[in-house]
């Protein structure tokens, strides 16, 4: 009778602990269950999800362009769950990789997530077109005033110099020519710094009264000026082409003194105070 009813009491008990053993084992399961489907709900939630983009500072990109490309970068889901519109899930250096990889006339991108009015604004800065980069097929492209060559021009080099339009772009109509091969795009013509003596170069030339056209690097002892005057020969690998520029005006001016109208077939100043040249 005593044994009887202690197995009894024995079966209640291990009952008992199984069923809260079972228990444990679904809050357990569910628990971490209910905690995910509430985290995609919330994610999902409208009140985070970024309604619109503002740029800023687009001047020759379109602000629809960059707009479009930012919504693209949106859509769409993360772990195919969490909405990518959600504000507080865009990274912001992945979405302004993209547009720098996307459009090369961007020198940088800003980002800044307006969580209150569920918005993105774009604060762009661009690439100023300051020159033309031309190849020896006449294809050319718009580059920085520091080398960069950044974006394809809409037009050829001669549609470029037969045209007497104003351009809005380049700043300078000037071309510079040679050293690269290939597609150019996001490539530096020359240092910055060499930049710098070209455009010094240049400006001498203009207040003597002399304009230059353009550049064109031939050999890496050869470059040529061509100028209203003739073709400048000069050396590229100079840093300092100050006294190339010098030699190359007391010479015009000496011939202008004889001629008004005098033309060059060449101007060489490649041999220091040794002038070459040859009149047409």
């Amino acid at each position: 009778m005593y044994k009887s009813r202690y197995n009894k009491a024995s079966s209640r008990i291990a009952k008992r602990n199984k069923t809260r053993k079972n228990f444990k084992l679904f809050l357990g399961i569910s628990f971490p269950v209910v905690l995910v489907v509430g985290l995609i709900l919330l994610s999902r939630a409208d009140f985070l999800q970024v309604k619109s983009f503002e740029v800023l500072n687009a001047q020759a990109l379109s602000s629809n362009d960059l707009k479009n490309t930012a919504t693209n970068f949106i859509s769409g889901y993360r772990f195919f769950v969490f909405p990518k519109s959600n504000i507080f899930f865009i990274n912001k250096k992945e979405l302004s990789d993209l547009f720098l990889d996307q459009f090369p006339r961007l020198e940088t991108v800003s980002i800044d997530k307006q969580f209150f009015n569920n918005r993105i604004e774009l604060t762009v800065t661009e690439r100023g077109a300051d020159y033309l980069w031309c190849s020896a097929s006449g294809e050319c492209f718009f580059m920085s005033n520091n080398g960069l060559i950044f974006e394809k021009a809409s037009f050829s080099e001669s549609e470029y110099l037969l045209s007497s339009g104003n351009w809005l772009e380049p700043k300078n109509r000037f071309i510079f020519k040679g050293i690269l091969t290939g597609d150019p795009v996001m490539k530096s013509f020359v240092s910055s710094d060499k930049m710098q003596a070209y455009e010094k170069f240049i400006e001498l030339f203009k207040n003597a009264g002399i304009e230059i056209m353009s550049i064109d690097i031939k050999s890496f002892d050869k470059a040529v000026a061509q100028s209203d005057v003739g073709d400048i020969f000069f050396n590229p690998e100079e840093t300092d082409f100050s006294e190339a520029v010098k030699n190359a005006v007391l010479l015009i001016n000496e011939e202008r003194a004889k001629n008004s109208n005098v033309k060059f077939n060449y101007i060489d100043t490649r041999f220091g105070n040794k002038i070459f040249y040859k009149l047409i």
